[in-house]
């Protein structure tokens, strides 16, 4: 009997397909009953899997002479019912006569195909088992529990997360890699490693990424950031953001060119929106959450809790939210490299302090003695067009006002309603006095 030690996914299916189609040669009479087994086994299937498949192989049978015999049954008792009319009825007791033939015929027809149905059922029914229990059989002890792992196999979307992925000669060759691809001790990171493994195929990630778009999101994903997130990769928050934007296209998939290359669109392929604020953290932390909780569901206390983290940073760090943002990219830029537990504060303390003794993200400030700001003490009054545009981070460098809309005064970026936004792109470039607001004086604003 060939026995395959380890097989993956491909093998499975492959010799689950070529058993079940000796199983089918057979049950259409190609294949001799007494020869099955021989084919079987010379299709590499266990005794145990044999057993399933001939169990199948006479259920089918069974249930299809069934079916014949009360076809048969049924169509002799439609003849006899059909053999003669009795004599001296008059033309309403035939027709009658009739009607009740005819419907008597119907419910039999009703019933065969009843019956049809459920041998085709059966069928299925017994074939599913059989391969799961044959994919049960195949999968190591400590994960053949495992309902994700399990169905991926069945599925055919990826081969199991172990050493049965390592040929036997190289584990032969070299032993010692079954001690490195041993479980980490950590249930919550080996869960996620398991669900990565799982996901990793191609078939696997184009299918949940269907699923995933179909969900009724507040802040639906993209298409490629749904891929990152599905492999459990670093996500960009400013291309987030972007995408949050009216108009961008959220089946943003490369479109295969030949020689190894694909087509993107140039907007999207650079389509960024910095995180400046709070406000703007929170949203896409929100959204990137909603997403990794829907795919790694494990993940979603974890990551709640690390929320909390970021936040007491930024009110203990209130006049410059560049220490929480920055903190956070820097947190899950090493969380994509090594994963680890991101809301154990022990792991934090390397990034938050990097971010704390780290003075780059303030910019470049102007002495408060500045000439500019002496000789216009009105300046600080005036808001900053720059940050209504979002390109300006706090403090202003120039000392402009920021959290007032330029065109209507209101406690928001121009940017972030369109009727403001609109005023402000028709009035770039008129120079001074082109504000609605009184008291806005120059389209320059400050950076």
């Amino acid at each position: 009997m060939v026995q395959d030690v380890n097989p993956d996914a491909e093998i499975i299916r492959l010799r689950a397909e070529a058993c079940q189609k000796i199983i089918d040669d057979s049950f259409e009479g190609k294949v001799p009953v007494h020869v099955v087994i021989n084919s079987l086994e010379q299709a590499g299937a266990s005794p145990e899997e044999a057993q399933d498949y001939l169990k199948q192989l006479a259920e089918r049978t069974a249930t299809r002479d069934r079916v014949g015999n009360e076809r048969q049954d049924g169509e002799a008792e439609r003849n006899r019912s059909r053999e003669a009319t009795p004599d001296g009825l008059n033309d309403d007791e035939a027709d009658e006569f009739r009607q009740r033939r005819d419907a008597l015929k119907e419910q039999q027809h009703i019933r065969d195909e009843e019956c049809l149905k459920k041998a085709a059922d059966d069928a299925a029914w017994a074939l599913l088992r059989s391969k799961a229990a044959m994919l049960q059989s195949l999968l190591p002890g400590p994960q053949s529990s495992d309902p994700a792992e399990q169905l991926a196999l069945l599925l055919g979307l990826n081969s199991p997360s172990s050493t049965s992925s390592l040929p036997a000669s190289v584990l032969a060759a070299a032993p010692h890699l079954t001690k490195l691809v041993s479980s980490t001790g950590d249930g919550h990171l080996d869960s996620t490693w398991k669900l990565r493994q799982v996901y990793s195929g191609d078939k696997a990630i184009d299918a949940i990424v269907d699923i995933m778009q179909r969900q009724n999101l507040e802040e639906p994903i993209p298409r490629s950031l749904w891929k990152e997130i599905v492999q459990d990769r670093f996500v960009n928050f400013q291309k987030l953001f972007a995408a949050m934007e009216p108009g961008y296209d959220h089946y943003d998939d490369p479109k295969d060119f030949h020689g190894g290359f694909a087509l993107v669109k140039k907007d999207q392929a650079v389509a960024k929106k910095p995180v400046l604020t709070e406000a703007d953290w929170i949203r896409v932390f929100g959204a990137w959450v909603v997403g990794v909780s829907l795919v790694y569901p494990h993940r979603e206390e974890e990551l709640q809790q690390y929320r909390r983290v970021v936040m007491e940073l930024f009110r203990a760090v209130p006049n410059d939210p560049f220490v929480a943002i920055n903190f956070d990219a820097d947190v899950r830029a090493r969380y994509a490299k090594e994963p680890f537990h991101m809301d154990d504060r022990n792991r934090l303390n390397v990034p938050l302090f990097a971010q704390m003794f780290n003075t780059t993200h303030l910019g470049t400030k102007r002495p408060a003695s500045s000439s500019l700001s002496a000789s216009n003490p009105k300046r600080a009054n005036i808001p900053c067009i720059n940050w209504n545009y979002g390109r300006c981070s706090d403090p202003c460098e120039n000392r402009r006002k920021h959290g007032d809309c330029s065109e209507c005064g209101g406690k928001h970026r121009a940017r972030d309603v369109a009727a403001c936004f609109a005023a402000l792109q028709a009035n770039k470039g008129k120079g001074a006095g082109y504000g609605r607001r009184a008291g806005v004086q120059s389209a320059g604003g400050g950076a």
